[in-house]
């Protein structure tokens, strides 16, 4: 079943002229608590910010607020949000000719504090990712450059000291260049890249503690087999779940490995080689079960992609669902679970937004069809209460917008940028 929500388009007002609001992130807690920061770029006057902007279960979204310092082009922004409210936010700006990380803390009761250039004040630093813990804790990683060799690079945020301390390498220098992502449990961080190892490409994970203590990094990937674009969600517990796509002949699959007590059990193969299945997302909750999203292209036909999902339960995944339809190229899936099991997805589908639960067979199409939609985010609290964020072409200008699901219905979308 597919439903379309009502399009009050005159209710979406632009509200400056050639102004880009992109790359959305969101953070959502088991309260209903939201923050969703992105870039904004003023083509009159060509300049960047990070703003960001807030709401709660059954009230309005906060005004957008600028969370970045004057730096020349902050971009890719990272948003991470614990159970106490704790707010972090990372990206990468220029300071002269270095890029460098900047990052913005807050809570949500009261707002962001000023901004800070974290790790290394000098030199290369990409594609940022951040993850925070129940104490406040949190990890920033990003792709460092080393003269031409690159690293995945770690800086990490003390809640006592109620500051970041010193980066460190997570790996040895490589030729190419891993996109690391994190999250953090008990004070630990955790990390995932890609990286070669002479002519095959593996998935590389390790940890950090406070004290700048590493586990590994350890290759959890086959090496016989080349894999890339991993993922890795960890819950308080600190059970680990990392997924990647491999590939496998004329086919790409998806795999997944869960480290629980500790220990990494077996890699376990996903989807079916039937497909091209690519870009999986991962996400647990605090029972241990988690939940992985992928595309999957059907080689026949490679303008036709669903979305499909498998779930973890009790120590072994299930089969696969099928989530999107199979008359639409669908990709760029995201998925957020709560503590009981109940997962919600986003994708796009042909420019529009789309989204379901795992526990229901309708398709919700949250965007106008006849608009450019992009970069979905999706979040879930502990009620069953959704919200999702995008960003929309509008003539010059590009927007950002949410869509609530509450009561059981989905609301209609509104813009949350300026």
């Amino acid at each position: 079943m597919r439903t379309f929500l009502p399009w009050l388009l005159a209710s979406l007002t632009t509200l400056s002229a050639f102004v880009v609001n992109n790359h959305p992130s969101l953070g959502m807690n088991a309260d209903g608590e939201v923050v969703v920061i992105w870039q904004n770029y003023d083509r009159d006057t060509e300049d960047y910010k990070v703003q960001g902007a807030t709401f709660s279960i059954g009230e309005s979204w906060s005004a957008p607020v600028t969370i970045s310092g004057v730096r020349i082009s902050p971009q890719f922004p990272s948003v991470a949000l614990n159970a106490s409210g704790d707010m972090f936010a990372v990206w990468q700006a220029y300071v002269g000719r270095d890029l460098v990380l900047e990052s913005a803390t807050g809570l949500f009761v009261s707002g962001w504090d000023a901004s800070e250039v974290i790790g290394e004040a000098t030199g290369q630093h990409m594609f940022p990712d951040v993850g925070v813990d129940a104490s406040g804790n949190a990890i920033a990683v990003c792709q460092a450059r080393e003269g031409t060799f690159f690293i995945s690079q770690a800086t990490l945020y003390n809640a006592s000291l109620q500051s970041w301390g010193e980066p460190a390498a997570l790996n040895t220098p490589t030729v190419t260049m891993p996109l690391p992502v994190a999250v953090m449990s008990n004070a630990v961080g955790f990390s995932v890249w890609s990286q070669y190892f002479g002519a095959k490409q593996g998935i590389e994970c390790a940890s950090i503690s406070l004290d700048l203590e590493e586990e590994g990094p350890i290759v959890v990937s086959d090496r016989a087999f080349n894999a890339n674009n991993p993922e890795v969600a960890v819950n308080g517990m600190g059970t680990l779940a990392v997924v990647w796509e491999r590939a496998a002949g004329s086919s790409l699959l998806i795999e997944a490995i869960v480290r629980e007590g500790g220990d990494f059990g077996e890699v376990s193969v996903l989807s079916s080689t039937s497909f091209l299945s690519a870009n999986p997302i991962v996400a647990i909750n605090e029972n241990g079960t988690a939940v992985v999203v992928w595309q999957s292209a059907f080689p026949s036909d490679i303008t036709k992609q669903v979305i499909q999902a498998a779930m973890y339960v009790n120590g072994s995944w299930g089969v696969p669902k099928t989530i999107s339809s199979e008359q639409q190229l669908s990709e760029n899936p995201r998925v957020a679970i709560n503590a009981s099991g109940e997962a919600v997805f986003i994708w796009e589908a042909n420019n529009m937004v789309q989204t379901a639960f795992f526990s229901s067979a309708t398709i919700t199409t949250l965007s106008d069809p006849t608009e450019v939609t992009s970069h979905p985010q999706i979040g879930i609290d502990s009620m069953g209460n959704a919200v999702a964020v995008w960003d929309v072409v509008i003539g010059d200008d590009t927007e950002i917008r949410a869509a609530v699901f509450s009561g059981g219905v989905w609301g209609v979308p509104e813009v949350i940028s300026q």
